[in-house]
């Protein structure tokens, strides 16, 4: 007897005339959405619905009368069958039986299931048939695969806080599931440049890699990754196996990456912060069978905003550590500094305590150290309110000649004790400037002072003013040691001292005067040569 009459005569001593009964059950099994069959209590297949049939690309003749694990639903799995034979002889001692499994889709993607197989008893008891149903579940199971794989990519982002280790981890996380390559690039000053960088073959990561540092590029037409960092918005490419033409967007370098290792697909996002993009991730798949598809491009998107943020708490927390730092340095600057002044102050109090004769001359030492500690307390209060916006100041029409000799006066009898001489070179003619004198002659004290700290005894320090264009250049020349060419660029931060010279103040003075003269609208910076002294120059705007 054939296949197909042994169904027949299986459906006909349970439903009567086969046409009818195949009609019937044709017509509710085709309408129903999940996938479902019947099923002799042998295991024979008598019958399968249209969702099911389509769900493998097969037709009723190919598998009706067979035994169900020899259909294309189970026979590419030896565990599935295994299983299924399990769930039959459980069907035929009545008893109902439920698992997931997965079967190969007619697109050769598989398929996620959940499978039940239900026995259906006569009035006396008697197994007359079994009915299996399959929940198409894939969408369900990606989603779950993808929130777990997600969650593991956050437990790998919070576990370093070391930028580069971050993104090592996660480029290797993602070739574990999501991608076959994975490069990783942060944007700099130069350009783009590749820090990370993944292959599900390890052995090829070393290629990889020199061939990503191959393409880094300058910002522009030509990034390593086109168009990504200058807009901010994702790219997906799902067929770069396609032929050259499909690649000339992607400029010069990518398309040589990308055919070297052999990419068939990928999508590349943004990493952005705060406004602003931080660097790039690339994804590429090396199957044909696996295109990047818009869900795709979604979940790199959800990847690459945690890593953003990750790298963002990152920065937030070098800030604190910095800030925190700073804190310890200002303690250490002002404990030193205050006390010095206040040990004269303490002194010079106990000798007018013990005797009255050097009242005059303790009195002035007092008061000289009250100043300095006044100075420093202010420096400090005005440096916070600059850093803060908030530094007010009320200027007013000055003569540049009458800042230099108020400078002069305060700071000649610093300069006669170190046998220093100050020299002034004034400009003919000099506009007045627009400022509040007594922020001004803090920046002097500053300057000057410093060209006092590092000049040779007996040498000369030369304030020079000249009138340049719509503001007027103010100069401070001394004959010190100079200044290294790897620090100048440091000296104007705040706390910063050049480690010969960490003993002879706070190092908030040149911060200091960097705040007051940009509060007025002018400009700083310093020219030296090691062994031949330095000059130090700032600007104010004129009063017109």
């Amino acid at each position: 007897m054939s296949d197909r009459a042994h169904a027949e005569r299986e459906l006909r001593r349970l439903f009567g005339e086969p046409e009818v009964a195949a009609s019937t059950w044709r017509s509710l099994f085709d309408h129903a959405f999940q996938f479902i069959g019947l099923v002799s209590v042998d295991g024979t297949l008598l019958e399968a619905n249209r969702a099911s049939l389509a769900a493998v690309g097969c037709t009723r003749e190919e598998v009706l009368g067979r035994p169900f694990w020899e259909s294309p639903w189970w026979r590419h799995s030896e565990g599935g069958v295994a299983r299924l034979r399990e769930a039959v002889e459980r069907g035929q001692r009545g008893e109902f039986d439920r698992f997931e499994t997965t079967h190969p889709g007619a697109d050769g993607q598989p398929i996620a299931v959940d499978f039940s197989l239900t026995p259906v008893h006569d009035e006396a008891g008697q197994v007359l048939f079994l009915i299996p149903e399959g929940r198409d579940i894939t969408e369900r199971k990606r989603y779950e695969r993808e929130r777990e794989f997600v969650a593991e990519a956050g437990r790998l982002l919070s576990e370093s806080l070391e930028r580069d280790t971050i993104f090592e981890r996660l480029a290797h996380h993602l070739v574990r599931d999501m991608a076959d390559v994975c490069v990783i690039t942060v944007v700099e000053p130069g350009g783009a440049i590749p820090v990370a960088v993944a292959h599900h073959d390890e052995a090829r990561e070393p290629a990889l890699r020199a061939l990503a540092q191959e393409f880094t590029c300058e910002t522009g037409d030509r990034y390593f990754v086109p168009g990504v960092v200058t807009t901010g918005h994702s790219e997906i490419y799902p067929h770069v196996d396609a032929p050259a033409g499909d690649l000339a967007p992607l400029g010069e370098g990518f398309p040589k990456l990308v055919r070297e290792v052999g990419a068939c697909s990928f999508v590349c996002v943004p990493l952005r912060s705060r406004g602003r993009v931080l660097g790039v991730m690339s994804l590429m798949t090396t199957s044909p069978k696996k295109r990047y598809t818009a869900r795709d491009l979604e979940l790199a998107e959800d990847l690459a905003h945690r890593t953003a943020a990750a790298v963002e708490n990152v920065r937030l927390y070098e800030e604190a550590r910095r800030a925190a730092a700073a804190r310890d340095d200002l303690i250490a600057a002002v404990s030193h500094d205050l006390r010095s002044p206040l040990n004269a102050i303490v002194l010079n109090a106990t000798i007018v305590a013990r005797s009255g004769t050097s009242a005059a001359e303790c009195g002035e030492h007092i008061r000289h150290a009250a100043w300095s500690m006044n100075g420093l307390i202010q420096d400090l209060l005005d440096l916070a309110k600059f850093e803060a916006g908030h530094l007010t100041l009320s200027p007013a029409s000055c003569a540049p000649s009458a800042l230099v000799a108020d400078a002069r006066e305060l700071l000649e009898p610093q300069a006669a004790a170190r046998s220093l001489r100050l020299h002034e070179e004034l400009g003919e003619n000099l506009p007045n400037v627009l400022c509040e004198p007594a922020r001004v002659r803090r920046v002097f004290s500053n300057l000057v002072g410093n060209a006092i700290k590092f000049s040779p005894e007996g040498g000369s320090i030369t304030l020079r003013v000249v009138h340049d264009g719509r503001e007027v250049r103010f100069e401070i020349r001394d004959a010190g040691p100079g200044i290294a060419p790897e620090t100048i660029d440091h000296i104007f931060d705040r706390y910063w001292q050049a480690q010969k010279t960490a003993t002879l103040g706070h190092g908030l003075g040149l911060s200091i005067a960097k705040s007051i003269v940009l509060a007025h609208g002018g400009r700083i910076w310093v020219e030296s040569v090691l062994g031949a002294g330095s000059t130090f120059f700032f600007t104010l705007p004129l009063a017109e």
